[in-house]
């Protein structure tokens, strides 16, 4: 969920992108916009989305949701995106003797950047559910102080009852933590030795997984957490390297890499769907999940590479909708809730197929909507480094202003 850097994408985006777009546009602070991520970021909250519709479709008419079941692996897509806009800035400084990382600056910006849209989320979902009430405000008040923290795993060893998704959230901020230990590795001068530790750690991770640790509170075994889950942060990690020293941040096209993109999605789909889907930070040796890091990996090494895929998910709509998958993350499958609710008169009666199709064209809307709205008002304003200067200064102007 972790944004790309760079202090000049408004700009880049605006020249391709029609007026109308230009309000809904990332505002990013550091380093060269990389449009292909956001439309990387586009397929990864589309699989999510198509998910819990299905979920819900599901739920409707009592028949399985089917292959969509894949699009819960949404979010190891996003793990190796973090991994890689993460991982870019320390692969410059120590691989190309850039400007060091303040890591004073790098924790800051996480939690001003990304702390904001998250907490707002969390209280206005509460305040939901309790006026639904249909959970007990004791529960919910210690989810709430939970989530808050991004300890709900590791106290509970289950998801919030605030906001389902947080789970994924809590790994990203425990890999947040560690990226800068990570990094060391790019202090190992020989690329064949540096990737091949990469390499190597990637898929063997995954023969010791699952890693369980018991909870705080005594309960079922905690399974979602970064140890579970490395080898798609490790990917970007890798992606990082070959992008920076081999690319020098500028990939020649290549027909190949179009021809690897197209074959490559059916490829994991077909391995994924064949192994059954995995539950929650729980691989088995199987080959779709020994090798599911390394496809994502070879996907977005691809992408990189090609000619129309990279047109493809650098068009501004994309782009744009990809650039704030934070906030449709963080409220979509409330909104989705919320919607089917109203609209479950139209919805049932069907077969899951015309129930999942009239979900997506009667929801989806609904969903890019109030998540525009959200990321306007929440999210975009964090986006700027100096927002809570900024704050501090109105109130301390105002203050002054009122004294006089």
């Amino acid at each position: 969920m972790l944004q790309s850097p760079s202090q000049h994408a408004p700009e880049v985006l605006a020249s391709g992108t029609r007026w109308w777009l230009r309000p809904f546009t990332r505002i990013t602070t550091s380093g060269d916009y990389i449009a292909e991520i956001d439309g990387l970021r586009f397929i990864a909250i589309a699989v999510v989305i198509l998910h819990h519709l299905g979920l819900q479709s599901q739920n409707l008419t009592a028949q399985s949701e089917g292959i969509l079941e894949l699009g819960q692996k949404g979010v190891e897509l996003f793990f190796a995106i973090s991994g890689f806009v993460l991982a870019v800035p320390f692969a410059r400084q120590y691989l190309l003797q850039e400007r060091p990382v303040s890591l004073k600056s790098y924790f800051i910006r996480r939690l001003t950047r990304l702390e904001p849209p998250y907490l707002i989320s969390l209280f206005l979902l509460f305040i939901l559910k309790l006026v639904s009430r249909d959970t007990d405000a004791d529960q919910l008040l210690k989810s709430l102080g939970a989530s808050t923290l991004y300890l709900h795993n590791w106290i509970y060893g289950t998801i919030s009852l605030i906001n389902g998704v947080a789970w994924s959230l809590e790994i990203e901020v425990q890999f947040y933590v560690l990226m800068p230990l990570l990094a060391t590795v790019f202090l190992i001068r020989n690329p064949l030795v540096r990737r091949a530790i990469l390499v190597i750690a990637m898929i063997g991770v995954v023969f010791i997984q699952p890693i369980r640790i018991g909870t705080a509170t005594g309960r079922p075994s905690l399974e979602r957490h970064l140890g579970n889950y490395i080898q798609f942060f490790l990917a970007g990690l890798l992606l990082a390297d070959v992008y920076v020293t081999n690319w020098r941040s500028k990939p020649a096209k290549a027909m190949w890499g179009d021809f690897v993109w197209l074959i490559g999605w059916p490829m994991l789909v077909w391995l994924l769907w064949r192994d059954g889907v995995p539950t929650a930070g729980v691989y088995p040796h199987t080959p779709g999940t020994l090798f599911f890091a390394p496809i994502v990996l070879i996907l977005y090494l691809s992408l990189f590479k090609s000619i129309l895929a990279r047109k493809l998910m650098s068009l501004p709509l994309i782009a744009t909708i990809g650039g704030m998958c934070y906030s449709i993350y963080l409220i979509h499958n409330t909104l989705i809730l919320l919607s089917g609710s109203v609209i479950a008169p139209v919805l049932t009666g069907h077969s899951f197929g015309v129930t999942m199709l009239l979900s997506i064209v009667l929801i989806t809307p609904v969903i890019l909507a109030g998540s525009a709205i959200y990321f306007i008002l929440i999210e975009r304003p964090c986006m700027r480094r100096d927002w809570p200067q900024r704050v501090w200064g109105l109130l301390f102007v105002e203050e002054k202003e009122q004294a006089a």
